[in-house]
């Protein structure tokens, strides 16, 4: 067996040398509904924020899978900030821990996609986010945690949640547009725990709000269509949808 070090790396090398359409993570091609980690919308000072929630990765278990889709996120964003002429620097990752399950506390698997953010974009990181992480994620960050550097353990932030949490918790770091957008996206994920969701579909009881990520994002010339609305294109009958999805730009 690979360790996740030599599995990250293998990773990296078969994916980072690909090129749009070729680049891509196969789990999210085959089904929509494999991870949610996507490119939402910026922080304050400009860096690229994506957002993930457990219940929304059905198969967040394959450590592979989470590195290729990872590579995947990381090597968009950077072409994405070359072609406008501004390298990527930073980045903000928010881990909502809405669905996260005693199954989910596996070294292997996190350190896995740990090894692919400090290894291969070393300083990228700006801030790992860990909103309403529960007791029994403790075990597995006590495991990791010695694996990171100091500089990479002070990025990490953890946000405990409470019934009347606002705009406020993430204003911080986020822009206002992305605040707002992150405080329905939390709250809308509980409110829905019992059942599957699509987050590349319009939600009729939430007209207003888009949980691909922030309008000004979605509009941005720039802007890197979902997996979801990829799948939703090639595979329509998978998630029984025969609708047209909303324009977008892509790759």
């Amino acid at each position: 067996t690979l360790s996740s070090s030599s599995a990250a790396s293998d990773v990296y090398k078969r994916q980072a040398q690909l090129g749009p359409p070729e680049l891509r993570c196969r789990k999210c091609l085959a089904d929509p509904l494999s991870h949610s980690l996507r490119w939402v919308g910026f922080a304050k000072s400009g860096e690229p924020v994506a957002y993930t929630c457990y219940g929304h990765a059905h198969n967040r278990f394959s450590g592979e899978a989470n590195m290729e889709h990872v590579v995947w996120l990381l090597e968009h964003m950077s072409r994405r900030f070359d072609a406008i002429g501004t390298p990527l620097s930073k980045w903000i990752v928010i881990i909502d821990f809405e669905g996260f399950s005693l199954r989910d506390v596996n070294y292997f698997v996190s350190r896995g996609s740990t090894h692919v953010v400090t290894a291969h974009y070393p300083e990228r990181l700006a801030k790992a986010v860990l909103y309403d992480a529960p007791r029994t994620f403790s075990t597995l960050w006590r495991a990791i945690r010695p694996t990171l550097d100091e500089k990479t353990q002070s990025k990490v932030q953890f946000i405990s949640r409470r019934v009347d949490d606002g705009p406020e918790v993430w204003s911080h770091f986020a822009t206002p547009e992305l605040a707002d957008w992150l405080a329905v996206e939390v709250e809308d994920n509980r409110r829905r725990r019992d059942s599957p969701k699509q987050y590349w579909e319009a939600d009729d009881q939430l007209p207003k709000h888009d949980a691909r990520g922030t309008a000004s994002w979605l509009q941005d010339p720039h802007y890197q269509i979902t997996y979801g609305e990829m799948c939703k294109r090639r595979y329509p009958r998978l998630i029984g949808a025969a609708d047209t999805p909303s324009a977008a730009t892509s790759v």
